[in-house]
């Protein structure tokens, strides 16, 4: 019984350190917006997929951050965001609500 207790004891700790640092990182994005997103498609095509993956890189180069990926039938769609500092405190209290 004892031992139970304490693998779900644990088990409850992780799930609070995971959601502790989710909190710091949901703080932490309260201070920025999303400025911009793009979506960018890549064909699983032996020669065209390094164009994509070209577009990804230069992207991800310029501050943007992988936000999801779409499968397709015949590749992938990247959706790409990148953030900014909010400028007015009195934006960033509305949203804080």
């Amino acid at each position: 019984m004892e031992k139970i207790t304490n693998s779900r004891i644990k088990e409850l700790e992780k799930k609070i350190d995971k959601q502790e640092s989710e909190i710091k990182e949901l703080k932490k994005r309260s201070d920025t917006k999303m400025a911009k997103i793009k979506f960018i498609g890549v064909d699983f095509d032996p020669v065209e997929y390094q164009i994509g993956e070209e577009k990804i890189n230069e992207y991800l180069d310029g501050g943007f951050e992988v936000l999801r990926d779409f499968q397709t039938a015949g590749g992938i769609v990247m959706a790409l965001g990148k953030w900014e500092k909010r400028k007015d405190s009195a934006e960033k209290k509305k949203w804080n609500k």
